[in-house]
């Protein structure tokens, strides 16, 4: 219904983008200087304190970016990958070639945050600087069972740090065997916060309120001078902790961000350092299995028989949208209803933890890949062999460390000290394993404030 915009010097190439922007958030409009090979140049002079940058990836692509910037003006390059008749032929949305900004004398130039784990004005998600005053941040990804707990402590307690559960399960107070939180003596002295802190009866947390909580706590781990170390297996979390958005948009926050067009991009919010604990897929299936029946030699039936019995189906209605989706709550919860066999129920346990597993590992490669945020694995496979085979603590020791913790802190420790520049190195930004390296940072570079609006290409 909105009248298509047209713009000057149109050539026959770049009218195939239709733009569609709503009138009452614009406080401009781009102007197209000329058509290159391959993709489009255009330059953008602000009108009051807004001005949107329009930048096409290919029909069909849905992609905005404004900035709230004060009379200045901004000229982008941008150089689209051809791909048969070209980039603005393709109905697929082009991987990008590097972006280039040129800031005007006018413009304050902000120092750019490097370091082996951040992204940077080379990578995906990141930016050419962050505001003054974000704390750094250590973030540890990874599937269910490969000992991301385990090395948010131990980074936690090498460097000085604390750390901040990502995990959408385990914020709810309650069932702490069925969901797997760390006990108190295995946190080794480190202070956890969102573990257990929301009541059940809360329900569904949504992401806006998560990113609220959790950058409250990180600020305040910062302010006291020490390291937060974000863990957890809810990349959904962690894009809501991350993702890089104007403060007026966080109730907009999407639930499921993962499930968008592979246009979507975020930036980052934070200069951070992704470490991604990752194990083979074969071996972690069977890992988990057994994992599922230590559990349930821990309690996990004693624990959920006093919690059914503890609470009225009102109540554990009212958990569902919450600790209700625990693995393992509808599972035995049928078997101690009389529906279903115990070996049956512990068997959908099993399948449905290496289906979340299978999950996880699928949205952290989204993130490397498609989102260019700069992940670095790190391969615990040996670790999990040595623990099946029984091969006991010092060889799992032994393994851990040089494959996990070592590399780990050693990737901290530069990311800290800014040993890198800007990730460009060989060794500085090691992708996961099977996940292509990103071609080019974000359309958008990181500039003060960005702000939403919808557009049409």
């Amino acid at each position: 219904d909105r009248p298509r915009g047209k713009t000057e010097n149109q050539t026959p190439a770049a009218r195939k983008f239709c733009f569609h922007p709503r009138p009452e958030r614009l406080g401009s409009v781009i102007k197209w200087s000329g058509l290159r090979a391959g993709g489009v140049f255009c330059k953008g002079q602000t009108q009051g304190d807004s001005r949107l940058i329009r930048i096409p990836r290919g029909p069909g692509c849905r992609v905005s970016h404004m900035t709230t910037l004060a009379n200045r003006v901004i000229t982008t390059t941008i150089t689209t990958a051809a791909r048969g008749g070209g980039a603005l032929a393709t109905s697929r949305c082009p991987r990008r070639r590097p972006l280039r900004i040129w800031r005007a004398a006018a413009m304050t130039s902000s120092s750019s945050s490097s370091s082996s784990c951040s992204s940077s004005s080379s990578r995906g998600g990141g930016g050419s600087g962050w505001e003054e005053g974000r704390p750094r941040l250590v973030v540890i990804v990874g599937a269910t069972g490969t000992g991301k707990t385990k090395l948010s402590i131990d980074a936690a307690r090498a460097l000085g740090g604390e750390v901040v559960n990502a995990d959408k399960i385990q914020l709810y107070q309650g069932l702490d065997v069925t969901t797997n939180k760390v006990p108190l003596a295995d946190r080794r002295g480190v202070a956890h916060h969102l573990l257990g802190a929301v009541p059940p009866e809360a329900g569904a947390l949504p992401p806006s309120s998560f990113r609220s909580l959790a950058a409250a706590k990180v600020a305040s781990i910062a302010a006291r001078g020490l390291l937060p170390v974000v863990a957890g297996g809810s990349n959904s979390l962690i894009h809501a902790l991350l993702a890089d958005l104007p403060d007026a948009d966080d109730d907009a926050l999407p639930e499921d961000p993962f499930s968008l067009d592979r246009c979507y991009r975020p930036a980052l919010r934070y200069p951070c350092c992704l470490l991604w604990v990752d194990v083979e897929e074969a071996l972690l299936a069977e890992y988990l299995d057994r994992r599922v029946d230590d559990m349930v030699g821990a309690g996990m039936v004693e624990e959920l028989r006093e919690y059914f019995a503890a609470t009225t189906a009102q109540e554990r209605a009212a958990h569902a949208p919450g600790l209700g989706k625990a693995i393992g709550v509808p599972e035995l919860g049928e078997y101690l209803a009389g529906r279903r066999s115990f070996r049956a129920a512990v068997d959908d346990i099993k399948a449905n933890t290496r289906l979340l597993a299978t999950a996880q590992v699928s949205k952290i490669r989204r993130m490397a890949d498609a989102w260019g945020w700069p992940v670095r694995r790190l391969d615990a496979s040996a670790t999990i062999r040595a623990r099946l085979a029984g091969a006991g603590p010092a060889a799992e020791s032994a393994s851990w460390e040089r494959d996990v913790r070592g590399p780990g802190l050693a990737a901290i420790r530069a990311f800290l000290a800014d040993q890198t520049s800007h990730g460009h190195g060989d060794d500085a930004t090691a992708t996961a394993k099977g996940v292509d390296e990103p071609s080019a940072p974000p359309l958008l570079m990181r500039l003060p404030r960005m702000q939403r609006c919808d557009m049409v290409v």
